[in-house]
């Protein structure tokens, strides 16, 4: 069994630009599907924005939906 500090471990954030280049789109791209909440709600660290890697992968594989309430 895992514990809640092994999970943690796991879970990588990744970065506007690391998210950017994973959609093959430019950032400013990225800035404007983040304005029309056309892709998940990021989480703020500090000041910057970051993604949970299993959340983007999960939402990809799910045909990239528009996140309920947002459309």
């Amino acid at each position: 069994m895992k514990t809640n500090l092994e999970k943690l471990e796991r879970i990588q954030l990744i970065s506007p630009e690391q998210l950017a280049q994973l959609l093959q789109v430019s950032q400013r791209t990225l800035r404007r599907m983040i304005s029309a909440g056309k892709i998940i709600t990021p989480k703020r660290v500090g000041r910057q924005l970051r993604w949970p890697l299993g959340d983007i992968q999960k939402w990809i594989e799910q045909g990239c939906p528009i996140p309920a309430g947002k459309r």
